[in-house]
């Protein structure tokens, strides 16, 4: 079947990458050249280790860093802290040897020690420069044709549509670097490519062979390497495009049916349609395009210089900083979201993380509320160093804890301690402007009055919004004029307050404040009834990484006779990596499962427990990919 349809007729190629060393940066070209290996140049150079494994940015993050650019006789290459590289091949030498690609032994043409060297020095580890030369043979699977180095076709073709889609989903925004894509298609509908079969551009025609599964790889930041806080878009796509396999899918992938060139913006002809696949949407949009795209002004450059306009004494202890940017007219963000921020004391640097309290229904300032703590080196500097027309580094606002992980219609119960509140404040700033018929309990834990943040603001909102019901508890003070203050009670908040709330049941619960605050919230609140799925808490503060402060850890992997002295803060299988175990693996992001293991003793801390089946959970199997060990271990093969 061939024609067109809606979304479809004015397709047209939009951008062109090749990657020429697997996993490294790629280089967007106007024009390229297709042959039965792909675009020419793109993944014909691959590294290996000691061991003839290939190596790439899953377990190597800095190989995102390494960009590449043609030259007469190779590739110019260039690296953080590193001089620049000269690639030439008529240096190449006659020897062949053979690289592991996804358990299929492929044989490349070694390249030079010079050029070893060099990568061995930036990546730290022994390695080696292969190249896909004119002995070198690999088939795609199940198929006559080759492909070079790549994961496992040629090409690989994602429409723009579909990463807006995604974003528009998503808790954290991407770009389309971080799924590496040779062909970029726009001015179509999201996942038109789904149903694609044949398809032409320039001069070639393409088979759409199969969905692209994804991997870990995508979490990573193209432009810095550090892996999402998030996992995103891994955790966005599980929701709405998993497979019944388990595997997660974006993009399409590609053969070329024969040679020739393609240029940007070429027509995309579909040439005949195929049934796409069907995935289960549990992923609502929580944002527009337009926002997304102001996010984006932010994303590309990572940090933004940020001018305090206000400083606001909430109380004896807190203060709110308002700040403005020069480069981000509009901020974009979600209603509970937090920004991270960077400062210099003393020189040296020191990174937290604060949440926002001002409301993106305001978008032309942003606002930090913070609580100034005893030992707190940051927050001291922002209370006694920081004044109007200073400026600080801050990254774009992320966090998945925000209000539209709540239905548009459902009540909400909001319950925080302390500075616990400021996402709370946010939210009902938010709410104030946009929703004020929405159904809200507000509880709030204070130790004193005077620790009461924002206290005439939410009476005002409560004079603005009928529906919203304010409590206050205080712990370290009598209530001395109860008559007067009715919404103000004596005492820690209890079972019995949650009574107030007309529908337990039917509502989404956001909880704020210290860990056993939320504990013991989270307990009272299923215990009444809330169902689990409608809770939501965050730990106000700055973030730790997963282990907090690092603790040495014994961890024995008694089917491989391996004893390692390992810590709490990578995760199971970098650690086996490190001891130069070869546990099985594939997605690198807790969606596919190859990598169960069965801990035999021990506690980890789960970062994705998605492949496991509730009885292999029971059963204490674990992913090795996605938990770290909390305590000494005992793990077996699953």
């Amino acid at each position: 079947m061939s024609g067109t349809r809606t979304g479809v007729a004015q397709a047209k190629l939009s951008q062109i990458t090749v990657f020429p060393i697997k996993s490294t940066a790629g280089m967007h070209l106007n024009h390229a050249f297709v042959e039965e290996l792909g675009l020419l140049f793109d993944r014909r150079f691959v590294l290996v280790d000691h061991k003839g494994k290939f190596i790439t940015a899953r377990t190597q993050p800095t190989l995102t860093l390494v960009h590449s650019a043609l030259s007469e006789n190779g590739l110019h290459v260039r690296a953080p802290n590193m001089p620049a590289l000269e690639i030439d091949k008529r240096a190449f030498g006659h020897l062949y040897l053979d690289v592991e690609i996804w358990g299929t032994q492929v044989s490349g043409q070694w390249c030079h020690k010079d050029y070893d060297t060099w990568f061995s020095d930036y990546l730290g580890l022994p390695c080696r420069l292969l190249y896909f030369a004119e002995q070198s043979e690999r088939l795609v699977k199940d198929r006559q044709t080759q492909v070079a180095f790549a994961d496992g076709y040629p090409l690989l073709l994602i429409s723009q549509a579909s990463l807006d889609d995604l974003n528009e989903r998503a808790d954290e925004s991407v770009t389309m670097d971080h799924f590496r894509p040779n062909l970029v298609v726009s001015d179509c509908t999201a996942f038109a490519e789904d149903s694609w079969k044949t398809i032409q551009i320039g001069e070639v025609r393409f088979s759409v062979v199969k969905p692209c599964s994804r991997c870990i790889f995508t979490t990573l930041d193209p432009f810095t390497g550090i892996k999402s806080e998030l996992n995103e878009p891994l955790n966005t796509l599980q929701k709405y495009r998993k497979g019944s396999d388990g595997q997660v899918y974006f993009g399409q992938n590609l053969i070329a049916l024969n040679e020739g060139k393609i240029s940007v913006f070429d027509k995309v002809e579909v040439l005949e349609y195929q049934t796409p696949e069907e995935y289960v949407n549990h992923a609502p949009k929580l944002r527009s395009t337009a926002l997304v795209d102001q996010a984006h002004q932010w994303n590309k450059q990572h940090t933004q210089v940020l001018t305090c306009v206000a400083v606001i004494e909430e109380s004896h202890d807190v203060k709110t900083f308002r700040f403005s940017c020069t480069h981000i007219p509009k901020f974009s963000y979600l209603a509970g979201q937090y920004i991270n921020i960077e400062v210099n004391i003393d020189n040296k640097p020191y990174k937290r993380t604060y949440t926002l309290s001002s409301t993106p229904t305001r978008p032309d300032l942003i606002s930090i509320t913070v609580k100034k703590l005893p030992q707190g080196k940051v927050s001291s500097w922002l209370h006694e160093q920081l004044e109007i027309g200073q400026s600080l580094v801050a990254h774009a606002p992320a966090g998945s804890f925000h209000l539209q992980k709540a239905p548009s219609e459902a009540p909400l119960l909001m319950i925080s301690a302390g500075v616990g509140v400021t996402p709370m404040l946010s939210m009902l700033r938010y709410i104030s402007d946009l929703e004020p018929s929405r159904d809200v309990v507000f509880i709030h834990a204070a130790k004193t009055q005077a620790d009461l943040l924002c206290r005439q603001e939410l009476s005002f909102f409560q004079s603005l919004l009928p529906n919203l019901s304010l409590h206050y508890f205080i712990s370290r003070e009598q209530v001395q004029t109860p008559a007067l203050n009715p919404e103000v009670q004596a005492g820690h908040i209890n079972q019995g307050v949650f009574e107030l709330v007309k529908d337990l049941t039917k509502c989404t619960a956001f909880v704020c404040g210290p860990v056993g605050f939320m504990a013991q919230m989270k307990q009272y609140l299923l215990a009444a009834g809330l169902p689990s799925s409608q809770y939501h808490d965050e730990s106000f503060g700055q973030k730790d990484g997963f282990g907090g402060n690092k603790k040495q850890l014994n961890i024995l992997f008694d089917s491989w006779d391996t004893y390692v002295e390992g810590d709490n803060q990578l995760t199971l299988l970098e650690q086996a990596e490190q001891a130069g175990l070869s546990l099985p693996f594939s997605c690198r992001g807790g969606m596919c499962g190859a990598c169960k293991v069965q801990l035999q003793s021990g506690e980890v801390r789960m970062l994705s427990d998605a492949a496991l089946t509730p009885d292999e959970r029971d059963a204490g199997v674990v992913l090795a990919c996605s938990c770290v060990p909390q305590t000494d271990l005992v793990v077996s093969q699953h």
